[in-house]
């Protein structure tokens, strides 16, 4: 049997870096050339921001409404 898709199933994938970590590594890598350095941990929050905020607004979309009073 083969999984389903993980975006069929719910979940968001969010991408964690590109091609500037590999043509700006001496910016957004830290000196272990390892882990990202400020820089790069900043191109990782913009990278990914977006969609927590998608996946934030589905999870408040499909919340039950409460019930009135």
């Amino acid at each position: 049997m083969v999984p389903a898709p993980p975006t069929r199933t719910g979940a968001h994938l969010a991408p964690t870096s590109g091609p500037e970590f590999r043509d700006q590594a001496d910016r957004l890598l830290g000196p272990d050339g390892i882990h990202p350095s400020p820089h790069g941990y900043a191109a990782h929050a913009t990278r990914i921001l977006p969609v927590l905020l998608a996946a934030a607004e589905h999870l408040r979309s499909a919340a039950p409404t409460p019930a009135a009073p």
